[in-house]
């Protein structure tokens, strides 16, 4: 703890109070000093996961009301934890601002009373829980949350969803993902505020889609789909994945606002348009076998202006074709002095350095990394 006394007090209890309640009593334990001023800490931030599996009920909870100032409490799928409606009586429930619970035991009763709890709630976390449509009352009920997951709530149906997108008002983000979702839910109506949504590993029965109604919705992630085919047309969408969608043969997009394209491991994907795609700065075309060469010049030229960021790794069917990927030289010339990092490799002829390009910015980034 020598090099720590130099150091003003004020420093270190701020160094402290982004740690979690485990890592400051291991850091205490350390030395004398250090377990000194570790008493004075304000713990603000609790995980209990693997290592806290033997914990009763009981435990948990004479913790969690000891802490004075805490905002955010993690409780995984390890520990046998019950007692999820007495989480509404903490002295602190009033200023949670974080609440994340993995259990199949919690249902939507223990849900009863929570909104007028944790009044200053803003991101919930539920996923793999025993949640069904009796939840959306409770869940809806919330007047700041911006972030809530419900991903694998297995037993959370299709209707449900819908009355969730549609009545929480204040969420900006929500995770949906693997649950058994149908195509209606992509035409239904949504709250104003929703911004993102995360709806990965769509039901295989699901092979097309069509996803134009969500005017304001600015980042959607269908990762791990089964999907054949996909129109996407949403006029301020920034940021779309697909990455994983081993099915996916054809795409249609029409998002003027796209800044973030990733299709990585879309090894099926024969066709793509992306009209009006011109501002997109990352694109992940990697192991994009089977795409047409016509599709990829369309796509990087028409976004050439403003690309920093491309990988193009393993695109088999365009080596050589068209000239500006036989290296990153030509790409680079191709697309212009902006461009921070490329990835040829396995697209083109040349290997080595003239495969891969590394900006200043970027190179930096990883080292520091």
């Amino acid at each position: 703890a020598s090099f720590m006394r130099a150091l003003p007090q004020d420093t270190l209890l701020a160094v402290f109070g982004l740690l979690s309640y485990d890592d400051t009593v291991r850091f205490g334990s350390t030395c004398r000093e250090l377990r000194h001023l570790v008493g004075t800490v304000r713990v603000r931030h609790v995980r209990l996961h693997r290592r806290h599996a033997d914990w009763s009920d009981q435990r948990v909870l004479g913790l969690l009301r000891a802490l004075r100032e805490l905002e955010r409490v993690s409780i995984s799928s390890a520990l046998s934890f019950h007692s999820f409606a007495q989480l509404a009586s903490l002295p602190r429930a009033s200023r949670l601002l974080s609440l994340s619970l993995a259990s199949p035991h919690l249902v939507d009763s223990h849900l009863n009373g929570w909104a007028r709890a944790f009044t200053s709630l803003e991101e919930l976390r539920l996923p793999g829980c025993g949640l069904t449509a009796a939840c959306v009352p409770q869940l809806t009920a919330f007047e700041r949350l911006s972030s809530l997951d419900v991903a694998e709530n297995t037993r959370l149906d299709t209707r449900g969803i819908c009355a969730l997108l549609l009545g929480l008002r204040t969420v900006r983000t929500i995770d949906i993902s693997r649950l058994r979702v149908e195509p209606k839910l992509f035409s239904s109506p949504v709250a104003p505020s929703l911004r993102e949504l995360v709806c990965k590993a769509l039901p295989r029965e699901i092979s097309q889609l069509s996803v134009t109604r969500w005017s304001q919705l600015e980042s959607l992630s269908l990762q791990e789909s089964g999907l054949h085919g996909i129109q996407i047309g949403l006029p301020a969408l920034r940021q779309l994945t697909l990455a994983g969608s081993k099915a996916l043969v054809n795409l249609e997009l029409s998002c003027r606002a796209l800044r973030s394209l990733s299709l990585a491991s879309c090894v099926q994907l024969a066709r793509m348009s992306a009209e009006g795609s011109a501002a997109i700065e990352d694109l992940n075309l990697s192991m994009c076998r089977k795409l047409d060469s016509r599709a990829v010049t369309q796509l990087v030229s028409q976004c050439a202006d403003s690309l920093l960021r491309a990988n193009c790794n393993g695109l088999t069917t365009v080596r050589e074709e068209p000239e500006w990927l036989r290296s990153t030289r030509d790409f680079r010339e191709h697309v212009g002095a902006q461009l921070q990092f490329v990835d040829l490799r396995g697209s083109c002829a040349a290997g080595g350095e003239d495969a891969l390009f590394l900006g200043r910015r970027n190179a930096a980034g990883q080292s520091g990394g």
